[in-house]
């Protein structure tokens, strides 16, 4: 049976939500992590969008915002740990790779996207771009950094598509939203 033909009720209680996100920031296994880091970023939209859901058993239905709590603990993925037993380039690479997966498939165009989500999906982006950790295998920020040069370009990309595809001819109003120190004479 193929996964997207099953009924995605169950995916939506946050026990097990909390368990992914608990995995990814606490797991001691690297590879867990790693493959939590990527799995977070790459399901289908449908898990994203907000739904009526229960998020205690004793709490009515209320609905549930996944798409803000994944990227908060995608971003919190991309952060170089402090213990130093615990560090990860490669959970930080795929985090970086998940969050741009994530905006591209959910789109810049849905209504319940919050614009301040965009920017701080951005500006994390940004920070990556500041790994220069290293280890016994040498420069292994450098595979954030690579990541992260290309998440930004892909980021650009999709902005100035949304602006192409919704009609706006003046950009500048989508780049304050990701660049706010930039101003614009036009």
């Amino acid at each position: 049976m193929l996964i997207s033909s099953m009924p995605c009720v169950k995916f939506y209680d946050s026990e097990i939500w909390t368990a992914f996100f608990r995995i990814l920031a606490t797991d001691p296994n690297p590879a867990s992590r790693r493959g939590y880091s990527l799995m977070l970023g790459y399901m289908p939209k449908q898990f994203y969008a907000p739904h009526e859901g229960v998020i205690a058993k004793d709490k009515p239905a209320t609905k549930i915002f996944y798409l803000q709590k994944v990227t908060e603990a995608l971003i919190n993925a991309t952060k170089i740990e402090d213990d130093p037993e615990k560090r990860d380039p490669e959970t930080r690479r795929n985090a970086v790779h998940s969050l741009i997966h994530l905006i591209s498939i959910v789109g810049l165009n849905e209504t319940w996207i919050e614009r301040e989500l965009i920017s701080t999906v951005y500006s994390a982006m940004l920070q990556c771009l500041n790994d220069y950790s290293i280890d016994n295998r040498g420069d292994v920020g450098s595979w954030v950094r690579e990541a992260a040069i290309k998440a930004v370009k892909k980021f650009i990309d999709l902005l100035l598509a949304h602006d192409h595809a919704s009609g706006i001819k003046n950009n500048s109003a989508n780049v304050q939203l990701i660049m706010p120190n930039v101003h614009f004479q036009i």
